[in-house]
């Protein structure tokens, strides 16, 4: 299995508690030389905490440059804490040289993203339930993702929330997506700010409704 570029784990039928897969496992993937992709379909992963000491995700030698990491919309419960923490411990590992990002929101801690380095992140889809902290507006949030050309944000809001901006009437900030050529957005906010910044190369533009996003499995 040397060769391997690409390495997709999905259960062949789904189970009403999900399956999981173990940090070991992960870890075990890791040392193919040639591995650049890794999708997790439809399994969680690290429903059982990973040994404190247990090493980090990273090779050097194949660094990952798309990690996808799919689960339904609609699920129970909506995030583990060990699966929160095996997240946590991928992207510090392969922030570096991730260029395709395709994540659950929910387990996602949103607080280390502008914390860390995306130097080669060309595509970010992020889909679930929109996170309440940090409160930093997405314009924020993602402009250390410089480099984006894709940004997905298929994000169902929270019971009796309104639509919220990614760059808030008022809010003080510059464009950070120069390259930028397709944005989906969910819920969008008409007086959203991100409308009269977008570069004039961009070639999509996608406002999904709110009613189809809820209901979408």
């Amino acid at each position: 299995m040397r060769r391997l570029l690409v390495v997709m784990i999905r259960p062949e039928k789904p189970h009403k508690d999900g399956h999981g897969l173990n940090w070991e496992t992960l870890y075990g993937l890791l040392p193919l030389p040639h591995l650049s992709w890794l999708v997790l379909d439809r399994i969680h992963a690290c429903p059982i905490p990973p040994d404190s000491a247990a090493a980090p995700l990273a090779n050097p030698h194949a660094p990952l440059t798309c990690l996808e990491y799919r689960l339904p919309n609609i699920r129970y419960p909506y995030s583990l804490s060990s699966e929160v923490d095996a997240l946590d411990r991928m992207l510090r590992s392969f922030h570096l040289s991730l260029e395709t990002l395709s994540l659950p929101s929910e387990p996602m801690l949103m607080h280390i993203v502008p914390l860390l380095d995306w130097p080669r992140l060309r595509e970010l889809r992020l889909r679930g339930i929109h996170w309440t902290s940090p409160h930093d507006p997405i314009i924020s949030l993602f402009a250390c993702m410089y480099g984006l050309r894709v940004l997905s944000l298929e994000l169902m809001e929270q019971a009796s929330t309104s639509a919220i901006a990614l760059w808030p009437r008022g809010f003080r900030a510059s464009y950070p997506w120069p390259y930028l050529d397709s944005l989906s957005v969910s819920h969008p906010d008409p007086d959203d700010e991100i409308y009269e910044h977008l570069p004039s190369t961009m070639k999509t533009l996608e406002l999904r409704p709110w009613s189809y996003l809820c209901i979408q499995q």
